[in-house]
């Protein structure tokens, strides 16, 4: 070949080369789309749920430790047994971290939540016609129920063996009982509302308190059951049948505290205030209750170890204090109420208790009371 024949074809392929140019890139692949929850998923991570779900069977959904479930404002229906909410037993769960259920309705189940060695929130959900309970958790393990309610159904909350519960802003509807604590439990129920249940709050060999919360038309509203160290403070009773019962079903006699019963309103129960337990009544207001305080424990195997009652107000109750235990009373006025005053024949009187314009005389037994004030 000679030279201007090979400086073309050098030339030719070196412009072909050019002209060729870098391969195009591909373009992007789309991702791809999680496929919606279905009945009987398991939850990990997390999940929205992004539809109404109606299973058949339980378990609804099984969450995983380290679940963020938000029901995105939708409802999971059941066909009335079965668990709605399962949170796996630590043996079949690998996961880790606390669990999170938010923003939905649960609705026509045997229970709703089921946790066992698990910590959970549970936050705006709305538990309705649970059979059994909404949420339950056992043993060792702790619930945080906020902003939530849970009507028409057996119990809202029972915890139990060691295990905590933290009620924030809830509502308790209708139910057979709105929170059980159990077994060792603690509890702390704040600014919840309990109206229309056979129980509002139970504590049952327990120990926690009860602060700014509400309890209307309850058969009982408050009962402490082998409970000596709980508190009732800055509530409102309303139209209870018993606003607050305690019971210990053997001997107790010691000169502990008790139970703390703080600032309180009692209004228009049918008993505001029945003690089988030591207690410590403080600033509570009681009007126009059947029957305001009582701890009768004649002819019971039992004796209660001390009340002590102070600066509480009664007025226009039937009877405002019948106790026949030990108990120290000081600075308590009794006004205008149907029966008994202060009828306290086994008091440690302090001083400073009023009686004045009772049903039934003498106006005080057992202390000495200042009458009506002269105008």
């Amino acid at each position: 070949m000679n030279v201007s024949s090979s400086v073309v074809a050098t030339a030719l392929v070196a412009g072909s080369l050019v002209l060729a140019g870098p391969a195009a890139a591909a373009p992007p692949r789309a991702s791809a789309v999680p496929p919606a929850l279905a009945c009987g998923d398991a939850v990990e991570g997390a999940v929205v749920l992004t539809h109404d779900l109606v299973c058949a069977e339980g378990p609804g959904l099984v969450l995983s430790r380290g679940a963020t479930l938000d029901l995105g404002g939708h409802t999971l229906r059941g066909s009335g047994s079965g668990t709605a909410l399962l949170v796996d037993w630590p043996s079949e769960d690998p996961g880790t971290g606390p669990v999170a259920v938010a923003n939905g309705t649960v609705v026509g189940w045997g229970d709703g939540l089921a946790v066992s060695e698990a910590d959970v929130t549970v936050r705006d959900v709305t538990f309705d016609r649970i059979t059994s309970t909404a949420v339950a958790a056992h043993p060792a393990s702790s619930v945080v129920l906020e902003s939530s309610t849970v009507r028409r159904s057996g119990t809202g909350v029972l915890v139990y063996f060691f295990s905590g519960l933290t009620v924030r802003g809830s509502r308790f509807l209708d139910n057979g009982t709105g929170v059980i604590a159990g077994s060792d439990s603690g509890y702390t129920v704040t600014d919840s509302t309990f109206e229309g249940n056979t129980q509002g709050v139970l504590c049952d060999e327990s120990h926690g308190e009860v602060t700014r919360s509400r309890f209307v038309r309850n058969e009982t509203a408050v009962h402490f059951d082998w409970c000596s160290a709980s508190r009732l403070h800055d509530s409102e009773l309303v139209r209870n049948g018993t606003a607050l019962r305690t019971t210990y079903p053997s001997i107790h006699v010691n000169d502990s505290e008790g139970n703390q019963v703080f600032r309180n309103r009692f209004d228009r129960n049918d008993v505001a205030v029945t003690l089988r337990l030591n207690a410590h009544l403080q600033d509570n207001r009681f009007t126009r209750n059947g029957t305001a305080v009582t701890a009768l424990t004649a002819g019971l195997q039992q004796e209660i170890g001390l009340i002590a009652m102070e600066r509480n107000t009664f007025d226009r109750n039937g009877d405002a204090v019948d106790v026949d235990t030990r108990i120290r009373m000081q600075d308590n006025v009794a006004t205008r109420n149907t029966g008994w005053g202060i009828h306290t024949p086994a008091a440690e009187d302090l001083g400073g208790n009023v009686a004045w314009g009772n049903g039934r005389e003498p106006q005080c037994t057992g202390v000495v009371c200042t009458g009506r004030p002269r105008s």
